[in-house]
């Protein structure tokens, strides 16, 4: 997804470009490009906590949004399997036990995913919020009801109500 942004990117600074520049602007362009280009890659891979983290909070700065307790105590969950799993993994490498060191990769990864799901659904209401102050939100409707049918029937039969 960064690939195709970055490349989205490319092609619209290309395109305001002016042909008849010079070959020194041409270059300071490409310079400043690729530098852009190197730090959101380097934001995106490196610092993803921080990006969503940063996200989070300017977010809720902007629109004057509170952190409610459901959100507080998933966030502290996660924050203290994290936590729990780093403090495993130490007590592991001191002491030499194998064991310890399979529980704390075992805490680790059940820290991981739930990490990951709390990412995607703080990244989910990062969406709505931003589609709410660009006037782009939709609010989904509840699918209709289907109906099951035989292969030798062109169509549901009928269902009377």
């Amino acid at each position: 997804m960064a690939k195709k942004a970055a490349f989205r990117m490319f092609v619209v600074a290309l395109s305001n470009i002016d042909i008849s520049s010079n070959e020194e602007e041409r270059h300071l362009f490409y310079k400043i490009f690729i530098i852009r280009l190197f730090t959101s890659f380097n934001h995106l891979s490196c610092c993803f906590c921080s990006s969503v983290a940063s996200t989070r909070f300017l977010l809720q700065d902007e629109f004057n949004i509170q952190t409610t307790q459901c959100e507080s105590c998933i966030i502290s969950f996660m924050f203290l399997l994290q936590q729990l799993a780093c403090i495993c993994s130490l007590v592991a490498c001191i002491l030499g036990n194998s064991q310890l060191s399979e529980a704390a990769h075992v805490i680790s990864c059940m820290s991981d995913m739930v990490y990951w799901t709390v990412c995607s659904c703080m990244q989910t209401q990062h969406k709505v919020e931003l589609d709410k102050r660009d006037g782009n939100f939709v609010t989904m409707s509840v699918p209709p009801m289907q109906y099951m049918s035989r292969f030798d029937q062109p169509f549901p039969p009928q269902v009377l109500d």
